[in-house]
């Protein structure tokens, strides 16, 4: 029997490496890693409760809170064009710390220690977007309060 050489592997886990590294976008959840730069205030991403990232084709631009990705997506590309192109935003839920699609989330508005101080957070979940809200003498609110609608995923 023949030994495989290095090179050899490297061929055979190509495929795998190459099918592992497309997981995370388009067509998924992107992922915003710990001490990834916040494209709009250039702060590392420390705390995955509060992170985004807006995903436009195989773009992702990560955010290290909600007050960032609605600045980045509130500002103008050219005079009369928003930035609201992206396909897609995901926000993290702040239970989990997980991103969802930011469709399918509430936003808190409350006395919550936000990166950038704006006191906001998103939650999967009502119930317990409201049970955070009542605690922080805050407001639950629907995303597109905050955000105007984004173009749906193909």
């Amino acid at each position: 029997m023949k030994r495989r050489t290095g090179r050899g592997r490297t061929l055979l886990l190509l495929p795998i490496l190459m099918l592992a590294h497309g997981c995370g976008t388009p067509g998924g959840t992107p992922r915003v890693a710990p001490g990834t730069l916040c494209v709009t205030c250039g702060m590392e991403v420390r705390d995955a409760r509060y992170a985004g990232a807006s995903v436009e084709g195989r773009s992702v631009r990560p955010y290290d809170s909600i007050e960032c990705a609605l600045r980045d997506l509130s500002t103008t590309n050219e005079p009369s064009t928003p930035r609201a192109r992206a396909r897609s935003l995901y926000l993290a839920d702040y239970a989990t710390g997980a991103l969802h699609r930011s469709d399918s989330l509430w936003i808190v508005h409350a006395d919550i220690a936000s990166p950038m101080g704006g006191g906001l957070a998103a939650f999967l979940d009502r119930a317990e977007a409201a049970r955070v809200a009542d605690a922080r003498e805050g407001r639950v609110m629907p995303i597109d309060s905050l955000f105007p609608p984004l173009e749906a995923t193909p």
